[in-house]
């Protein structure tokens, strides 16, 4: 349960301080090593293995502080990964409220009330994906982008210049940083 995530977290605390108070041991028998190695008596050609069995303790310490930075950002992409996984899930009921939310507002006689209401729980959807890390790529006006748009229909357009993005038939969003959906574009091929 919940009590043992704690214990986990004293006991990785404290492999913490004691991997740093390794490093900081490693790190003065190196030095005492290398002071010992320099008042020697010895010509290059005997120091040279010493020197190069450093270089190598040196090189492994260096590879093991990457593999301890690479194992603390997995469990944020794990995270990431397991956000983008939901959201991907609930992406389709977004996109059918955006598209029920602008056949409203292009209707004249629909009321102010529902209007509001449709505006105030757009804003709380945006809101939830905002909390997911979740981006909406700007698209209509952009210079298109293959990394971040998908281009379904190029056209003519006397409004947008070429390779501009003249209309959007879906949002596209990133997460995280990470793409998670392309938006679905129709490009500009100028006059």
């Amino acid at each position: 349960g919940w009590q043992g995530g704690g214990q986990d977290r004293v006991q990785n605390q404290s492999r913490g301080a004691k991997n740093t108070r390794t490093q900081i041991d490693l790190k003065s028998k190196i030095e005492v090593a290398n002071s010992r190695l320099a008042s020697l008596p010895l010509d290059d050609a005997t120091k040279r293995p010493y020197l190069e069995g450093l270089l190598q303790v040196s090189k492994l310490q260096t590879e093991l502080r990457s593999l301890r930075a690479r194992k603390f950002d997995e469990p944020k992409e794990e995270n990431t990964m397991a956000r983008a996984t939901v959201v991907k899930e609930i992406l389709p009921v977004v996109d059918n409220f955006d598209r029920a939310q602008a056949s409203l507002k292009a209707q004249t006689d629909a009321p102010p009330a529902i209007i509001d209401l449709y505006e105030d729980i757009s804003a709380d959807i945006k809101f939830v994906l905002e909390t997911f890390d979740m981006k909406v790529i700007p698209s209509v006006g952009a210079e298109f982008d293959y990394n971040l748009h998908e281009a379904v229909q190029q056209v003519p357009s006397e409004e947008y210049d070429a390779d501009i993005v003249c209309r959007e038939f879906q949002k596209g969003y990133t997460i995280a940083g990470k793409l998670l959906r392309p938006a679905s574009v129709a490009v500009s091929s100028g006059k």
